[in-house]
């Protein structure tokens, strides 16, 4: 069951996921000491450099010229002890309705690289919650 605070992190997240201008929207927000200190959505712009050198092979086949909501979020925070941080994905369909957003394995190297054990995200309509190690 989720606390009151984790469901408000994933309401920021499925408001930031109203930026994207991709037709799957996704938004990620990332909490550390009980505050949103980042945030990013999906987007149809240049992938980032960091993404594409993670999985090479993975982007050329899923991500090209996109930038996920986890890269677009972590990356103003690459100097930024993320250790206690939290990450939380939003993703929704054209319709409306919850999606899976399970971060790609590209976003989950990414992730680690950046300390962060504590993933939360939408499931097919419900919330899940995940711990890296």
């Amino acid at each position: 069951m989720m606390t009151k605070k984790e469901l408000a992190y994933f309401e920021a997240a499925k408001a930031i996921s109203k930026l994207s201008n991709h037709n799957q929207k996704m938004g990620c927000v990332i909490v550390n000491k009980h505050k949103i200190i980042s945030s990013g959505y999906n987007s149809e712009t240049k992938c980032h450099r960091i993404q594409a050198e993670l999985d090479m092979h993975y982007y050329k086949m899923h991500s090209a010229g996109k930038i996920h909501a986890e890269t677009s979020a972590l990356l103003p925070l690459r100097r930024t002890d993320l250790s206690k941080a939290s990450i939380f994905i939003y993703r929704e369909t054209k319709d409306g309705t919850k999606a899976l957003a399970r971060p790609c394995p590209c976003c989950q190297k990414l992730i680690k690289q950046f300390g962060i054990k504590h993933i939360y995200y939408t499931g097919n309509d419900s919330l899940v919650y995940e711990e890296f190690v």
